[in-house]
């Protein structure tokens, strides 16, 4: 038994389910769309044992019913979808900051082995030749320059 009213009141209920799981992944919404075909096949298959009630009125009386609840759903995966995406940033800034490390380790390590320092800054004790003070000598054009004035000063 399956009248115009009947078969408008099943086009109602799938149309409200398509505007509540719309933009939702796939997954989710055909998993919810699938429930709720099944629940009206089910419906449809018992509706003469559902004597007492119209099944139109039944089934009307169900949509309304279950808006709320379908509207609650909603925002219950909305709200796991972005606690889900945001676990997926998080995971994805996490990885890339450890590439950065890796890549700057690997960049620094070369320039801080001890070969490649500078010798002031290596830790290697001085050979023992080597005298404790620096002698520290002017350059060939200070030294005429000194002897010049000298010179000039002892003829005074």
């Amino acid at each position: 038994m399956t009248s115009r009213r009947l078969h408008l009141a099943v086009a109602l209920v799938r149309l409200w389910t398509r505007a509540y799981t719309w933009h939702m992944p796939a997954d989710v919404r055909d998993g919810r769309r699938a429930e709720i075909e099944s629940d009206l096949w089910e419906f449809l298959q018992d509706a003469d044992a559902h004597r007492e009630v119209v099944p139109d009125v039944h089934l009307y009386a169900r949509l309304l019913r279950g808006m709320p609840h379908d509207v609650l759903w909603r925002v219950e995966h909305a709200e796991a979808l972005r606690s889900r995406a945001r676990q997926r940033v998080m995971g994805a800034a996490a990885v890339w900051t450890s590439v950065a490390i890796l890549i700057a380790v690997l960049w620094l390590l070369p320039l801080v082995r001890q070969d490649a320092l500078p010798s002031t800054l290596s830790t290697a004790t001085p050979p023992a030749s080597a005298p404790a003070t620096p002698t520290v000598c002017p350059p060939p054009e200070a030294a005429a320059l000194i002897s010049r004035s000298a010179a000039a000063t002892v003829a005074r």
